[in-house]
């Protein structure tokens, strides 16, 4: 597999990657992934659960369009049945293509597709895409996350798009997941969770609390995420006077268990995306048995359509999100869990996709 970023990164890219290759390995596969290292201070090859990660330096350090001229000098030597491009948006992806157009081994694309906060860069992106898709040749299959994903992809790629599959993110298993919930009746728990980037939407979420905290005066709420965001969230915390109702905090690879305990205790998952394909957190939160509000747009609308989250309108002024919030609160639900989204039954489609695309 070749990725931007991998493992140790908590994204719901690099957690799909991890998650579905330890799994490939298992099965008796042999899994290489080839990633990014842009400030060298990951070991360049390790061994997780039978898995190499291989990383190579990456330019610029600071930028997300960075790209990796000794991986991809690496795909020359690949001794491989298949390779699998994991991700869109960086440069590795169209320099892979580029290298690969005339390789005798088979690509599979998946997209997992983001968001971002900056119009400018939205507006690249489309430019970053259409020339993407001509460079799509060596791509037998791609695959979507979702039908959202699919749709927008085979618009943009028009007649150069390849066959497009759909294969969802998965959870870990139901039992690995399931917290003993903790939920004291009128001190309501709200997590909202994702990288501390604007069009995550966080900020929505703060100025909807500020209309909630009179009927709900003890009520918590926790961000979990990292990123520039941050500073903006915490003076807009501050502002609106609720420090002693939001907090920020963030969790590592290692520490899942604790973040999984988190989200079981929630009486609420938040996520008020601009953009998501097929969001992993809402997933999980489903899998606790914890409702999920999302803006109805986007990979999320695939969501509410699914019946794994309740939607509020993506143009819903704070008032209108904080009367969805009491809704949800007051009446005490359940969510139901998605136990057909395993990372195993995830692992059973790309394994019908890389034979198809091998015996062809």
């Amino acid at each position: 597999m070749v990725s931007a970023l991998n493992y140790p990164s908590l994204g719901g890219t690099e957690t799909h990657i991890i998650e579905t290759s330890k799994r490939l390995a298992a099965r008796g596969h042999q899994v290489t992934n080839l990633t990014c290292d842009k400030f060298g201070e990951l070991k360049k090859t390790e061994i997780l659960e039978e898995v190499e990660i291989r990383r190579f330096k990456a330019y610029p350090k600071n930028a997300d369009l960075y790209f990796s001229p000794k991986l991809i000098k690496e795909l020359e030597y690949l001794s491989a049945d298949i390779i699998h491009i994991q991700g869109i948006h960086t440069f590795v992806t169209p320099m892979a293509l580029l290298k690969l157009r005339n390789s005798r081994i088979p690509v599979v694309l998946s997209f997992h597709s983001g968001g971002h906060s900056s119009q400018v860069r939205r507006t690249i992106r489309s430019v970053q895409f259409k020339a993407i898709s001509r460079l799509l040749s060596p791509v037998k299959k791609a695959i979507a996350v979702s039908e959202f994903e699919r749709n927008y992809f085979q618009e943009m790629f028009g007649n150069y798009a390849p066959p497009i599959d759909i294969v969802p993110n998965g959870i870990e298993t139901i039992e690995t997941l399931r917290i003993e919930k903790v939920v004291q009746s009128g001190n309501p728990i709200i997590v909202s969770a994702g990288r501390l980037v604007k069009y995550k939407g966080h900020h929505r979420l703060i100025e909807a609390i500020s209309h909630l905290k009179g009927e709900f005066p003890n009520i918590k709420v926790h961000i979990v995420g990292e990123g520039p965001y941050k500073a903006n969230l915490l003076r807009l915390i501050e502002r609106l006077g609720l420090s002693n109702y939001i907090t920020i905090e963030s969790f590592s690879r290692n520490e899942r268990q604790e973040l999984f305990s988190l989200i079981g205790s929630a009486n609420l998952m938040v996520l008020l995306s601009d953009y998501e394909a097929h969001p992993v957190s809402i997933l999980e939160a489903c899998a606790l048995g914890v409702p999920s509000l999302v803006l109805d747009s986007t990979g999320l609308h695939d969501l509410v359509k699914d019946d794994f989250a309740y939607p509020v309108a993506s143009k819903a002024a704070s008032y209108e999100i904080a009367t969805r919030v009491k809704e949800i609160l007051k009446s005490k639900l359940l969510q139901k869990g998605p136990a057909q989204l395993t990372w195993d039954n995830t692992v059973d489609k790309m394994l019908e996709i890389y034979e198809e695309v091998i015996s062809q």
